[in-house]
């Protein structure tokens, strides 16, 4: 499978689909991606971490 690259947009509607409820998985089949993906976008880290206010 390609990899698939999320905007800053698309993140914070997986973040608070999260909020809400759905699960994993529910994200994963959504967005045509794995569990992982989403798991690293949840969770702010990988290629989707957040930007350190300094």
């Amino acid at each position: 499978m390609a990899s698939r690259i999320f905007d800053e947009e698309q993140v914070k509607k997986i973040r608070k689909e999260y909020k809400r409820g759905k699960t994993l998985k529910q994200l994963a089949i959504k967005y045509f991606c794995c569990e992982s993906t989403i798991g690293n976008i949840v969770r702010c880290s990988g290629a989707y971490a957040q930007k350190e206010n300094k």
